[in-house]
């Protein structure tokens, strides 16, 4: 694990020179995932993406912090304020497989789920879950996107993604490619 803290530090160096920063990132529990793989950071946990892309999805805030890596504004007594240094693994969001290849991540706060999947082709149409307002990001390929109450459809290619109010009820899915749903439970 030391190995990993140094090599952190070191890269983190070399992007941002001079910058204090990079001594930070030993106070970090820095660790991988794997694709499929998902971590919860509860309010006032300092994180940072090394390398690599994920999805982050946040509950409603109005105090993120800077702690260095940046141009932008760093308060460091508003951040040392805030912060949560006690050390401990990181929680594993709890999954369970649905319908057709979607995987739902709940964490333990009301705010929101998430369900990432597959789309294929001989799925045809596949249901999602949830309800009231949702954002869906189509992580590749093309997708399809219905709004059962609206009777609205979207096309959606990697990268991009939509908000879907409450309004339009059911939502259901085809196509070619992975989907995420963020959603209200």
């Amino acid at each position: 694990m030391r190995g990993r803290a140094d090599a952190v530090a070191l890269r983190l160096g070399e992007q941002y020179p001079g910058d204090p920063g990079v001594l930070a990132s030993y106070l970090l529990n820095v660790f991988a995932l794997e694709p499929g793989e998902a971590v919860f950071l509860a309010p006032g946990q300092v994180h940072a993406y090394v390398s690599g892309a994920g999805v982050e999805i946040m509950a409603s805030s109005d105090n993120v912090l800077r702690a260095g890596l940046t141009h932008k504004r760093v308060d460091v007594d508003a951040l040392l304020e805030c912060s949560d240094f006690l050390p401990a693994p990181p929680p594993r969001p709890v999954t369970s497989l649905l319908a057709r290849g979607l995987t739902t991540y709940r964490v333990p706060i009301r705010e929101f789920g998430l369900v990432v999947g597959d789309v294929l082709p001989v799925d045809g149409e596949l249901a999602l879950p949830g309800e009231g307002p949702r954002i869906v990001l189509a992580l590749g390929g093309v997708l399809r996107l219905r709004a059962d109450a609206a009777g609205e459809t979207c096309t959606l290619a990697a990268g991009e993604s939509v908000f879907v109010p409450d309004a339009a009820g059911a939502l259901s899915v085809s196509g070619e490619g992975r989907v995420t749903v963020a959603y209200v439970p």
